[in-house]
């Protein structure tokens, strides 16, 4: 059955294709869509997003978002969008890629891994090497390094399968942005062997580092049931994003994830939940997400437009207590307060 975001994005890729939406036009706004779907903003953003991978619609910063229509040389069956984190496994499914691990070791770190997964010389990676066969072909020749301490007993076995579902779904980690370097070169003797090219026939190197985030989903969100009819509502930390993120600036220069940690801190600070919300706060800054309105390029002079911003936002609908904007601008302050002292 077809997830609420999947069937926003069906909806909306038809329209494109029967000319409801027209190449080059602006398609509805995200709070449109919400409302005639009967979702929350952040469905409808997940439906676009995809949308956008695979080069439908294009996003215009402080106009909206536009139809681009079908790329022709794209083949949805088997390219993978450039910032895509779900990985081969999840895109492919089981049934079309195998992985062939060729190593798999824990070893201390060189200088250049060190210097990009940004560890010390006495912390442990792993080091996976495999072959990804798609369709029966093998496509890809993987390396790939691993710190040990994000990544726990990593085994063999996972790597056979998928390393990212284990990453997203047995450890909770989510993949935030990625550094990418092209290049094009001529096969070597390793990919001879491995690839079954010839050599010096042209290879694409896609060099990465993938940075990780720690998501606390069951603080920025809430699932709930209400007439036996599930109801996911994004909560007061995500009305903050979005009113946050109602700004182009912070639209532009902050990642999704940046924002709605500084938002958990706020929906912390309205719940009283005093030891939470200091656990929360050193964890913010130990990986250099925002604590305070400046890190986010914004100031106390703003809070009087962007309190009640957040309070008119519907993703706070089913807390389990009014929140009032007087509570939101009190927690906003306290929380430049305790900034400036920590």
């Amino acid at each position: 059955m077809a997830t609420k975001y999947q069937e926003v994005a069906d909806t909306v890729r038809k329209r494109i294709e029967n000319g409801t939406y027209k190449v080059g036009e602006l398609i509805p706004d995200q709070t449109t869509l919400a409302a005639e779907f009967k979702v929350n903003r952040l469905t409808v953003k997940k439906a676009l997003d995809g949308l956008a991978s695979e080069g439908l619609i294009y996003k215009q910063s402080g106009l909206g978002t536009y139809v681009r229509g079908k790329i022709p040389f794209v083949n949805h069956e088997r390219d993978v969008p450039v910032d895509d984190f779900r990985g081969a496994y999840q895109e492919f499914g089981p049934d079309r890629i195998k992985s062939d691990v060729l190593a798999f070791d824990v070893q201390l770190p060189d200088e250049r891994i060190q210097k990009n997964l940004n560890i010390k010389r006495i912390d442990p990676v792993y080091e996976v090497k495999r072959i990804r066969i798609i369709d029966g072909e093998p496509t890809v020749l993987e390396h790939t390094y691993m710190p040990v301490k994000l990544v726990p007993e990593l085994s063999k076995e996972v790597c056979e399968k998928s390393i990212y579902t284990y990453i997203h779904d047995e450890l909770g980690l989510k993949f935030g942005n990625a550094f990418r370097k092209f290049s094009a070169l001529g096969a070597d003797d390793e990919d001879v062997k491995e690839l079954n090219v010839e050599k010096g026939s042209p290879i694409l190197e896609v060099e990465q580092v993938v940075l990780g985030i720690v998501v606390t989903t069951g603080i920025a969100s809430i699932l709930l049931t209400n007439e036996h009819i599930i109801d996911y509502n994004t909560g007061l930390a995500h009305a903050v994003f979005y009113a946050l993120t109602s700004y182009p600036h912070i639209e532009e220069r902050h990642l999704h994830g940046e924002v709605v940690g500084y938002g958990v801190l706020i929906l912390l600070l309205v719940d009283k939940n005093e030891e939470m919300f200091k656990k929360m706060f050193e964890f913010n800054r130990s990986i250099n997400l925002p604590t305070c309105l400046a890190d986010i390029e914004m100031n106390e002079d703003d809070l009087d437009k962007l309190v009640p911003m957040v309070c008119n936002m519907k993703d706070i609908d089913h807390n389990p207590y009014k929140i009032s904007e007087d509570m939101v601008y009190k927690a906003f302050k306290k929380l430049e307060e305790y900034s400036k002292i920590n």
